[in-house]
């Protein structure tokens, strides 16, 4: 019977499932058999000890008393019968792809997250001149000339400091340049040819008040020359509600500033405002006029609008439009009392058309996938292709086949089929585990017939295998020409890759001499079997698998089960084709299926890939 290599697995891994999830009778306090762990590979050994371990603490944890803590969802607390639905995993994976590609934050957010640990204060006395020194300030006066000394002088409560011989001089509330003058002055007084240097080596502590629509409001130390811009840094920026566009700084009861983030952030001005005392607050006001935009642009984000402010205004926050953008095509959506209204809007119009808080802009884009082809094409390389264009549309743009091309043997790889089987492979090898590690199994492996050794080398190999994300593709164009639908929509990422025609049947497996033969026309199987030795005392005489060059697997018994055929002669065998007999173990064919088949699968790639790297 042939079926696709992706149905096969599917459907092996389903039966193969349901006959392992069998009740087994887990015998509590059961020791684990040495023999019967050393018989397993390494990597193998170590997983089975982890269930066994895992196991164990599910059984203390039946005598706990039962959490309240809810617990979020996760696709790895599914239960097995969950588990077998891969399509319904596949729609989830893709749902939560798109739920995180469409969420579309406050602008100015994730500058706060970055800042925090980037863009703190520092107290150390990185200043100019125009500091205005205040109470807790430490300035070093350095005399030169005449006499010289050096004195170390805080700011007192009164604002003043002293110095040997010259007295009291006030110097809160003046900048540091019009305190060195004055000090300068004094010194020139007392001392005759004397001059003074005056350095600030140590900054005040100021409090600061953030209220508002603050992440974190309250009140927060900093050094004295810190601004408004450390300060939100510190409260972790502003809250979900809050405006960055009017932040007020209040001194005295009265708004002595109105900061716009906006023009840090996006117009790149270093105005942070003035520098901060203590007792001031910073009070961050309500957002008013929040408009999300998207699509065709650079920058998507919600931002926040002033009266005036325009759609042309909101296209230069998001950086202007991308290069694929379609500005015939921008639709605005609005709620009104009857509900969302959506309304077009020509580009020629958006210096004249203000949104409204609430609005969301979406600006046309012109869609476009990457995709690689490599192998017997004429140029190789990675393309890109609109949206809806297909695999004979990728095959012309390469410059079509080469003389050497085996177009039957082509490979289409795709990163969701890839996840799909990825999952798949991972569920197998986790029932087996379970099976391996049930205490039953543990107490008496000789006499539970099965051969633990091969089962744990098949795990193995399935654990090392690298997954494919190959599905079935139509690569003869004159077929496709013929019916067009044969020909396969391609999808972002999606790799082609093309061998050159082989001369080649691949025989590996339990056989004695695993390796390539010549094709020879009208050879069935078992010829290529019987030259390569014939097999040996591990094969399972009972099942092969036959892989045809474009994928098409044939899974082959010697007795019909769930409706495969019997070995025959019907079988043909095509330059390129892989026979690959599996290990005998001593559990059903049908279940050693699910494990044989996506290796086979997995082989056919890696076979092909290498065929086009040696070219």
């Amino acid at each position: 019977m042939k079926i696709s290599s992706h149905i096969f697995f599917k459907y092996s891994v389903l039966i193969f499932l349901l006959s392992l999830n069998t009740n087994y009778a887990y015998a509590q306090n059961s020791d684990i058999d040495t023999s019967f762990l050393e018989s397993l590979p390494d990597s193998v050994k170590n997983d089975v000890l982890k269930e066994i371990s895992s196991k164990r603490q599910d059984e203390k944890d039946i005598y706990k008393r039962s959490s309240t803590m809810i617990q979020k969802n996760n696709i790895k607390d599914l239960d097995d019968e969950d588990l077998l639905d891969y399509e319904d995993y596949l729609k989830y994976v893709a749902e939560q792809k798109r739920l995180k590609e469409k969420k579309i934050e406050r602008f100015g957010f994730n500058i706060f997250n970055s800042m925090q640990t980037s863009f703190m204060p520092i107290n150390e006395p990185n200043i100019d001149g125009s500091y205005v020194l205040d109470y807790g300030d430490l300035i070093e006066i350095q005399i030169i000339g005449g006499t010289s000394d050096t004195f170390d002088v805080p700011i007192k409560r009164d604002g003043s400091i002293s110095i040997e011989d010259m007295g009291r001089i006030f110097v809160a509330g003046l900048s540091l340049n019009k305190a060195s003058d004055l000090i300068q002055g004094k010194v020139s007084d007392t001392y005759i040819g004397a001059n003074a240097n005056v350095s600030l080596i140590g900054l005040r502590d100021v409090q600061i008040l953030v209220s508002g629509d603050a992440f974190n409001p309250g009140i927060y130390t900093v050094s004295g020359n810190s601004n408004a811009l450390h300060v939100l840094s510190m409260a972790g920026g502003i809250g979900e509600k809050g405006s960055y566009r009017e932040i007020e700084i209040i001194r005295d009861n009265e708004v002595v500033e109105t900061i716009d983030l906006y023009d840090v952030f996006i117009h790149g001005k270093s105005n942070y405002g003035r520098r901060l005392r203590s007792g001031d607050s910073i009070l961050i006001k309500p957002s008013k006029n929040l408009v999300k935009i998207e699509g065709g642009i650079e920058r998507p984000f919600i931002y926040e609008l002033k009266k005036g402010e325009t759609l042309k205004t909101l296209l230069n926050y998001s950086n202007g439009l991308s290069d694929n953008a379609d500005i015939s095509y921008i639709k605005i959506d609005s709620y009104d009392s009857d509900g969302i209204k959506s309304s077009d809007i020509k580009y020629d119009e958006i210096d004249l058309f203000e949104p409204k808080s609430g609005d969301s802009v979406y600006i046309g884009e012109f869609k476009f996938i990457q995709v690689n082809i490599s192998g017997s094409v004429k140029s190789p390389g990675t393309y890109t292709l609109a949206q809806d264009e297909q695999l004979s549309d990728l095959i012309e743009r390469a410059g079509g086949y080469t003389a050497t091309a085996y177009p039957f043997g082509g490979i289409l790889n795709n990163q969701r089929t890839k996840e799909l089987n990825e999952f798949a492979n991972e569920q197998v090898y986790q029932n087996l585990i379970k099976f391996l590690a049930s205490p039953q199994l543990q107490a008496m492996p000789g006499q539970s017939g099965m051969d633990y050794q091969s089962i744990g080398f098949m795990l193995q190999e399935l654990k090392k295998s690298p997954v494919s994300g190959r599905v079935m593709a139509e690569f003869d164009l004159d077929e496709i020409r013929y019916s067009s639908i044969k020909d396969t929509t391609l999808e972002d990422g999606d790799e082609v890759i093309i061998p050159s025609l082989t001369q080649q049947v691949y025989v590996y497996g339990e056989v004695n001499s695993p390796g390539t033969l010549r094709y020879r026309p009208g050879m069935n199987f078992e010829y290529y079997l019987s030259n390569k030795g014939g097999l040996n005392n591990f094969a399972n005489e009972e099942q092969l698998f036959v892989v045809y060059p474009n994928g098409q697997t044939y899974a082959l018994e010697t007795n019909t089960l769930f409706g495969f055929s019997p070995l025959s002669d019907d079988v043909l065998i095509y330059p390129g084709s892989i026979i690959y007999v599996p290990r005998n173990i001593s559990i059903s064919n049908t279940q050693t299926a699910a494990i044989w088949a996506p290796l086979v699968s997995s082989l056919a790639v890696t076979l092909t890939s290498l065929s086009v790297l040696n070219d």
